[in-house]
Order: C-alpha cells, then structure tokens, then sequence
C-alpha cells in the first residue's frame, strides 16, 4: 500500500502560512514585550500573564476550531481565521491602553486556533488521507523556522521602529 501524500504546494504554502503565524502571533511577543509594557505602563510580568491568559482562551476554543474544520473544511476556517488574526495584530498596534491591548491579545489567540498547526494539520489530512503522516511532518519542519527567521527579524525591526509600527 503507498501512502498518499498532500500536493507539495499545498505543502509549501501552508508552511508560509505557519511562518508568518507563529513569527506574528508568538516569537515577535517576546522581543516586543518590553517596549509594550513600558508604553502601557504596565510590568512586564502583567504583560506575559496576558499573554498566558489569552492562550487559555485560544486553549478552550481549540476544540470548537477542530469540529468546524472537521465540518467544514479547514480551508474554509483558515481564512476567516487569518483575518481575524490580522484585525487583532492591528488593534494591538492601535490600542490606546493596555485593557484594549489585552483585548486583541485574547482575540490573536481565538484566531490562532484557526489557523496555525492543528487546523493546517487537518488540512493536510483532508487533501492527503489518514497516511499523510509525511506531508505533516514537511509542514512542521518548514514551520519550524518561524522562530529562526522572527526572532532575529523581529530584533532587527525594533532596534528601527516603535513596536506599533513593526
């Protein structure tokens, strides 16, 4: 029996995909976290309980993302998904103070549920068929690099730019 793999371009963009998530929605935090708590006026401790707040609540709606990716193709939630992120990475910009920061933070994190592994996952499941143990294994060796290109990119930015900007 020959095990059915996803497309490689699925594969790749996917990938993409999991880069700009992971690198926007959790590596850059902690690079920009200081700067963060300093414009809020806040400590940064309060600032990374947050951020741990917010992904127990990415944490309780994951089931809920898994069951409409089941339903309705995980293709089908990605997008809205991704939108949702990207609205919640610009209110985050454009937050006067800390509690509507804490607010997109918590919205970031429903988003991230959408988008990032476990909804790419069941993509690739969906496309590939249960033996698509490979396909999944390309997409989280590429994905792995988020941290290797946001971290530095992420410093290197925010030695240029407020975090706001980045």
């Amino acid at each position: 029996m020959t095990e059915k793999t996803a497309p490689a371009g699925l594969i790749w963009a996917l990938g993409l995909t999991q880069i700009i998530g992971y690198g926007t929605l959790y590596y850059s935090f902690s690079i920009l976290a200081p700067a963060m708590a300093r414009d809020f006026s806040v400590p940064l401790d309060w600032l990374f309980g947050l951020l741990s707040l917010s992904l127990l609540f990415g944490g309780l709606i994951a089931p809920k993302a898994g069951a409409w990716a089941d339903r309705f193709g995980a293709g089908r939630v990605m997008v809205p998904g991704s939108i949702a992120a990207g609205i919640a990475l610009m209110a985050a910009a454009y937050s006067p103070n800390a509690i509507a920061f804490g607010i997109s933070l918590v919205v970031m994190e429903l988003a991230s549920a959408f988008v990032l592994y476990g909804t790419a996952f069941a993509a690739i499941v969906q496309i590939g068929g249960r033996d698509a143990q490979r396909s999944i294994t390309h997409l989280t060796l590429i994905a792995g690099f988020a941290s290797t290109l946001f971290w530095p990119l992420t410093g290197t930015l925010s030695s240029q730019f407020d975090w706001p900007t980045i």
